[in-house]
Formats: structure tokens, sequence, C-alpha cells
């Protein structure tokens, strides 16, 4: 009978502990927390998805050349713009410069020509006020008349990334199409407006990631097609006309290695092909407004021919197709447009592991990391 008991005791213990090991399997605050993916995050319907802002520089007119940067390191990746201050506007007033800035920018750095150091101007209500120093500071320059022939430029930089699942939500690692661009759009001041008769850009496509055969476009809308002409280092850049007779340029892409995909893998990275720089003659000047003012006005985008097919930015009306949006029911993107260089995921890694700061940015509505790709887990990346 003893013995009985004791196996029925041991049995009963032994049940026991294998309930109260199957209960700490899986209890649910004991298991890893589950990956965060793009598509789990909670997007504000009113987030646009872009990381700039529109300002307005109010020069004063003085003897000296001004160049006016976004870091006080005052290199030449952040010049923002550079110009001749020496100018006669009517009654006098200051000349008001339409700029296009990152979002995170709270003071620009301005450097005078024949001044010492670097002065600090904020930008207070979309507003950034350059007024130089007495002429009595300014130790020499080079004399250049008022209204004179002048020629000054605005810079501008930055990366695209793009999914090509349109309109399915992709996997989010945003390296289907990556490029880097750099652009600069000189302009003259005449008889009280901006003009602009060139235009520089130059493009490095940095991975292809896709599965299908996307080319990168990039659509000037207010410009005509008859009213430019294109220099370029690479003839597989063209001019063409869109539908409503706008210029577009259009790039066929470097093909891809005899591996799947172009500079996403780790272990088959390869060095970018070099920049391909373009540059625009408008025949006819025309309103600098019509390039550099509204975000619209400059269309990044990729296309495919077979079937017809466009991803834009959030925000852009497409070319050829009807009635598209490129945000889905829950404001997710399939392309976004950074004011930098930064670097793209390795292809099937999580965006979100790579730019941590990216959830929050995303989910606060562009208030909060403003400067999200400053915290990298390089492990997540493709760097070179």
């Amino acid at each position: 009978m003893k013995k009985q008991n004791f196996l029925f005791a041991s049995c009963l213990l032994g049940l026991l502990t294998f309930c109260s090991c199957e209960k700490n399997l899986y209890d649910e605050s004991k298991q890893p927390e589950e990956e965060t993916k793009m598509t789990d995050l909670v997007v504000p319907k009113n987030f646009d998805w872009l990381d700039s802002q529109e300002a307005k520089a109010n020069i004063t007119s003085a003897e000296t050349t001004v160049s006016v940067y976004l870091d006080k390191e005052c290199e030449d990746e952040s010049l923002l713009f550079q110009m001749d201050m020496n100018i006669e506007t009517a009654d006098n007033q200051p000349l008001e410069l339409p700029l296009i800035i990152p979002s995170y920018v709270e003071n620009v750095y301005v450097k005078y020509e024949g001044v010492d150091g670097v002065s600090i101007v904020p930008v207070k209500d979309g507003k950034i006020d350059i007024k130089a120093p007495q002429i009595k500071d300014i130790k020499s320059r080079t004399a250049v008349s008022k209204n004179s022939n002048y020629i000054s430029a605005v810079y501008s930089m930055g990366t695209v990334m793009f999914e090509d699942m349109y309109p399915q939500l992709g996997d989010y690692d945003f390296n289907d199409f990556v490029a880097w661009y750099k652009l600069e759009v000189p302009y003259k001041y005449l008889h009280g407006k901006l003009y602009t008769d060139k235009m520089y850009i130059s493009v490095q496509v940095r991975a292809v990631g896709g599965i299908y055969k996307y080319e990168p476009y990039i659509r000037l809308t207010k410009v005509k097609a008859d009213n430019i002409t294109i220099e370029t280092t690479d003839e597989n850049i063209k001019s063409i006309e869109g539908p409503n007779g706008e210029a577009i340029i259009s790039y066929k892409t470097p093909s891809k290695e005899e591996y799947k995909y172009y500079n996403t893998e780790k272990d088959k990275m390869t060095t970018p092909v070099e920049f391909k720089k373009i540059e625009i003659t408008f025949k006819e000047p025309i309103d600098y407004n019509n390039v550099l003012n509204q975000h619209p006005n400059i269309d990044m985008y990729i296309a495919k021919e077979s079937p017809k097919q466009e991803i834009h930015l959030k925000g852009y009306e497409p070319v050829y197709v009807q009635h598209q949006d490129y945000e889905d029911k829950n404001n997710l993107v399939w392309g976004i447009k950074i004011s930098g260089f930064i670097y793209h995921a390795a292809e099937k890694q999580n965006f979100l592991k790579a730019y941590p700061q990216f959830k929050g940015w995303v989910t606060s509505g562009g208030t909060e990391n403003k400067l999200w790709w400053n915290e990298v887990d390089y492990r997540y990346i493709i760097r070179n």
C-alpha cells in the first residue's frame, strides 16, 4: 500500500512539474518580443513623409559675397546657396529667395567674403535674414557692380529609396531602387524677378534590389520639353517629352551583375557606378519658382514599360496612368526622399532595425527624430 501511495505521489508531482513547465514555456510575458515591421506602424493620416520645409532667405544688399551652409563645419556638401549680395532691388528692399531646406534645420551658418569667422543665423517662422556686417568691417573683395550679369546658385543633395511591389506592400527594406543625387540651380535676378537658364543634376545609382525591371526618371513638372537641351556623361540618359509636353529625363540604369541583385547583398557588394552628370539648358529662361520653390516641381520616380507602371513619392501625380495615389489606406508609402546621403539596408533586412529612430519619425508624423538616419546599425546596411 505504501508503495502504491508513493507511486501515486510521484506521478502527481511529475504531472504538476510538467504543467508548471508548460505554463512557463508558453507564458507570453516571458517570450521574446516580436519584431516590429514597417506594416505594424501606425502612421498619422496627415503625415506627408517629407523631411523638408519651405523657407525664404531675405537678403539685404551689401558689398560682399555670401555662402550659406546647413552645418557649422561649412563643408561643401552642406552648401545651401552662394551669391553676390550687391543687388539693387525695387525700393531697395531685401531680395527674397525661396528655398527648400531640411526640416531639422533651425540655424544656418553664414560666411561673408572678407569677413573672418562664421555667423549663425536662425530660421524663424520660415525666414532667414541675411545681412552682412558694415562695409568698414569687410576687409576685401572682388568688385562687382550692381545688377551686373552675376549668377548665384542654390544647391541640394539627397537620397531616394523605393519599394517596387506597388500597389501591393513590399518587404520594406527600401532597396529595390536607391540613388543619391546632387542638384545645382544657378539663377539671375533681372527686372525684379528670379530666373534660371541652367540646371545641373548628378545621379548615382546605389542599389537595385527589386525583381522587376524599373528605371529611374526625373520629371520637371513646370518645364516644357521643347524648351530644354541636355548634355550628359552617359549615353543612356535621354530627354523625352511627357504627355502634357513636360520635360522628363530618363536614365537606363546599369545592368545587374551575374548575381540576382545590384549592391544589396553583403557578400556581393561592388563599388557603385560614378555620378552621372546632366546639364540642362533652358532655351528660354524660366521663372526660378517653376523649378525649386514648390515640392512637386522636380519629380523623381521609377517606372517600367511592360506592363506600364509608375511608382512616385507621396504627393506626386502619375505621368501616364490616372487616379493613382502613392500611399495606401494606412498612409504607408513606396518611396521616400531624404535630405542627405544615407546608406541602404541589405536585402531582406528590416529597415527599422537598420535605422532604429525611423519608427519614431514616422509615427510622430515627422515631428520627432528629425535626424533619424544619424543612428544606424551597420549590421543591417550596405556601406560601400
